[in-house]
């Protein structure tokens, strides 16, 4: 049966391959080589994916992949504020969070994925209740931009990014021009004697934490295609449908991303 369904027209395989399920496009991947490209074709398609049932068990079985993300992954930066067509994508290639205070920082360990004080630790008699979160080591690309290495790099590129090309329309996308202004809350400046520093705007600084909020974890599904994933839990009651997996839920999770 593989053999004759393969002796058919290449557009008539494809045709009969987009009336099959997610399920059963997998499960024909393991046919030959010839029957899983023509299935990851389909699966990659627009007009497969346009059914909504499909869309649906796609997005579903993205919502599992929490505790097997591997380095690199991508993420998708303010996706409020971009068109759905082009958004800003940015692979993580690594990053290490720690949150600490003051008095904390001399303890940071070093070689860590990440570290997480909390009032239950070991350290907790050295860390103030009042911590933050830092980044101690990263190396982000941002497609068409470049690649950073600190928060300061990174804030600086986003800021660019979002006055360049974020939505222009004010009355759907109020908050973009916030955004972009408080991503980044320095400028420029050249003192008496020529030399050149950075002077805060005024502007009160998004948190760390606010910021890896708004980097979504992504997929592409398509061709310049990217698919949001939302909490494994999200959908199962209806208040939680608007959750989504972000660098920082992940960063934070003690089973979070393996290089």
């Amino acid at each position: 049966m593989p053999s004759a369904f393969l002796g058919l027209p290449r557009e008539l395989q494809l045709a009969v391959l987009h009336r099959l399920s997610l399920a059963q496009l997998r499960l024909l991947k393991f046919v030959s080589r010839t029957m899983a490209n023509r299935c990851r074709a389909v699966l990659r398609s627009e007009s497969w994916q346009d059914v909504d049932e499909n869309r649906m068990d796609l997005e579903m079985e993205l919502n599992t992949q929490r505790h097997s993300y591997r380095f690199p992954f991508c993420v998708s930066f303010f996706p409020q504020h971009f068109p759905e067509d082009k958004p800003c994508i940015a692979t993580v290639h690594y990053l290490k969070l720690a949150r600490c205070s003051e008095a904390s920082l001399e303890y940071l360990p070093k070689g860590h994925k990440h570290y997480h004080f909390t009032e239950d630790s070991d350290c907790a008699e050295d860390v103030q209740l009042r911590d933050w979160e830092v980044i101690t080591d990263m190396c982000i690309e941002v497609h068409g931009y470049g690649v950073v290495g600190s928060d300061d790099t990174l804030r600086k590129l986003l800021q660019t990014i979002l006055r360049e090309r974020g939505c222009d329309d004010v009355a759907r996308d109020p908050t973009r021009q916030h955004d972009a202004n408080t991503v980044w809350t320095f400028r420029l400046k050249q003192s008496e004697v020529g030399d050149f520093h950075y002077e805060p705007t005024g502007r009160k600084k998004m948190p760390l934490r606010d910021l890896l909020h708004h980097a979504k974890m992504v997929t592409e599904v398509a061709k310049n295609k990217w698919m949001v994933h939302e909490h494994t839990w999200a959908g199962i009651h209806e208040y939680l449908d608007y959750c989504r997996m972000s660098l920082f839920s992940l960063c934070t999770d003690p089973d979070g991303p393996l290089v």
